[in-house]
């Protein structure tokens, strides 16, 4: 099978839940499973670098001296800081660069720009479109570009912000995980990610901006 040759094994939940709200991603990635332990940001990071999840300890390291030696861009109330989306509620910054030096602690978007300027790549976020949530499109699928990191740079890795659940008929989706969403061997064509995305390994997502009426908070 095509999945045995890419690091780790299917997460069968998100599986589930891409087969609910995204079924023709399927068609060309698959959902790396990681542990949730709170590190699974981390965990997804090193899978997709190292082949291993192993390495978490690491990725957290990295992402934590940005935030220490940085922390005027990732404070959500300066105008240096990367994340410019008030969709998203984000932790007062001392908040997110306690989070970060601690294993097992939450994970929000403004953690991702620090592994994205850590590691100096571009990555790509994911949250399946879904309106189950009062939502028209989720503000967390997005090309996440880090401090000093070329934004013509094409994401080295898409995570995708799922669930340890697969929701019931009607129950909102509310992500509280995150895997790899890993490219499928072999695949060539690019594809919808929702009606304002497409995706490639090759190319950077191309996002249009959407309009939702109410913040959101995601912690992982």
């Amino acid at each position: 099978m095509w999945s045995d040759a890419i690091p780790g094994t299917e997460d069968s939940v998100s599986k589930s839940i891409l087969r609910l709200f995204g079924p023709h991603v399927l068609e060309r990635y698959t959902p790396r499973a990681t542990v949730g332990d709170g590190n699974c940001c981390f965990r997804a990071v090193s899978l997709a670098l190292y082949n291993t999840e192993e390495h978490h300890v690491y990725v957290r390291l990295l992402a934590a001296c940005e935030m220490i030696q940085h922390p005027q861009f990732y404070d959500v109330s300066a105008p240096t800081s990367l994340l410019k989306d008030d969709r998203i509620a984000s932790p007062r910054v001392a908040e997110a660069v306690s989070s970060v030096t601690v294993q097992g602690s939450y994970v929000d978007m403004i953690h991702i720009f620090a592994i994205s300027s850590a590691l100096d790549m571009t990555i790509q976020s994911y949250t399946p479109p879904t309106n189950v949530c009062g939502l028209e499109g989720s503000p967390y699928t997005r090309v996440v570009t880090g401090r000093a990191v070329r934004r013509a740079k094409a994401p080295a890795m898409t995570l995708m912000w799922t669930a340890t659940t697969v929701p019931s008929k009607g129950q909102a989706f509310r992500p509280n995980h995150i895997v790899l969403l890993a490219e499928r061997t072999g695949a060539s064509q690019v594809i919808g990610v929702d009606d304002s995305t497409a995706t490639t390994v090759a190319t950077p997502l191309v996002l249009t901006s959407v309009r939702v009426r109410k913040t959101t908070t995601t912690r992982v």
